[in-house]
């Protein structure tokens, strides 16, 4: 629903939002690996909210099959005064998407986090869980036990 001029813009804006949380979680000392939350998190809210702004009234009518003159547009655009609608609903949905994840996120993972089923115990933390998956032999598990505790192989 989005002008190309406009997706270029929102493109622009994730790759910013992406470097700028990424950077702030690994500054936070904050492990996430596959960079989840930035990709996810910050992506998607700059786009939903890019959307709000971006969005041209033929091209939301083209995308859910609308007719009718109170079709909204992003607020950047002037359609029948209704340019705020879009960001309204925009804005709602994020909250309530936010509140679903939160609410599911923690009776996920509180249950887990109380039974110590959310991580290893130190010493696979310490080698490295991926190492270890990938069945190591003693001698090559030596050599990463040497190298982790400052000493030369």
């Amino acid at each position: 629903t989005m002008t190309s001029e406009g997706a270029l813009v929102t493109g622009c804006l994730c790759g910013l939002v992406y470097f700028s949380f990424s950077s702030l979680l690994c500054s936070c000392k904050v492990d996430d690996v596959a960079d989840v939350a930035p990709i996810h998190l910050g992506g998607g809210l700059v786009g939903t909210l890019a959307a709000a702004f971006f969005t041209t009234q033929e091209n939301y009518k083209i995308a859910i099959l609308d007719s009718g003159d109170d079709t909204p547009c992003g607020a950047l655009y002037v359609c029948n005064g209704l340019g705020w609608r879009q960001l309204v609903a925009n804005i709602t949905f994020l909250l309530v998407v936010s509140a679903w994840s939160l609410l599911a996120g923690l009776a996920l993972f509180m249950p887990l986090n109380i039974m110590s089923l959310l991580r290893v115990d130190k010493t696979t933390e310490s080698i490295g869980l991926d190492f270890l998956a990938a069945n190591a032999t003693s001698e090559e598990l030596g050599m990463r036990l040497k190298v982790k505790v400052g000493r030369k192989v």
